[in-house]
């Protein structure tokens, strides 16, 4: 399965700790309460001595939010999930896919389009190859049509000026279906990598330490 987390992503958090900085029934600063009765709960996890890396995590009725030093979200000034989500679903085991639809929102990305439109050609490479052996002469002119597109439009990405305009533009003229937009559209990369990361490292670090809040 294609992950968007690498090892800069991993090796970020390796050595953070993860501390409870707030527990409170009513959200206001200082009203600390039992940990087990808390509805507003803040966490950050951090390397001890520097505020590099660190990330901010805080659970309330209306959801989960994400500040911190790791340039998340459209801004680099953090996300936030939708309403129903809190601490014990972010603990779980939770896909990037999954967590990209309650954090981030789709958009148009040269690096995505650029990505999926080599997938593409590798696929349609293949295909030429299937109907070669066919000897379906009209195939095999269309598959070789549609092959050159794929590198064209690949140049156009790849270090050229191509935008989503020009992506559909190109692919339109050549009978490729775009009804559902041109290629490239989803969720950031890296935002979906640190996202899983911080995820992860949290989940890591809470199963380590759970037992210990829990009876706080």
């Amino acid at each position: 399965m294609l992950t968007r987390v690498t090892s800069f992503h991993i090796e970020s958090f390796k050595d953070h700790e993860l501390k409870l900085l707030h527990a409170a029934t009513s959200g206001q600063v200082g009203n600390t309460e039992s940990f087990r009765d808390a509805k507003f709960l803040v966490f950050v996890m951090k390397k001890k001595g520097t505020s590099v890396r660190k990330v901010q995590i805080t659970f309330t009725p209306e959801g989960i939010a994400i500040q911190g030093d790791v340039g998340l979200g459209p801004s680099n000034h953090g996300v936030c999930s939708g309403p129903g989500y809190g601490l014990r679903w972010w603990v779980s085991l939770l896909s990037e896919g999954y967590l990209a639809e309650k954090f981030l929102h789709r958009c148009w990305t040269r690096e995505r389009a650029l990505e999926e439109c080599e997938w593409r050609r590798d696929e349609a490479a293949r295909e030429l190859a299937a109907e070669e052996a066919k000897e379906d002469e009209e195939r095999i002119t269309e598959q070789k049509a549609m092959l050159k597109t794929w590198d064209i439009v690949i140049r156009g990405l790849d270090g050229g000026d191509f935008g989503e305009s020009d992506l559909y533009s190109a692919l339109d003229e050549a009978g490729y279906d775009c009804s559902d937009g041109a290629p490239g559209w989803g969720y950031d990369i890296n935002d979906m990598g640190w996202l899983a990361a911080i995820q992860q490292t949290f989940k890591r670090l809470w199963d380590e330490q759970a037992p210990k809040l829990e009876q706080s």
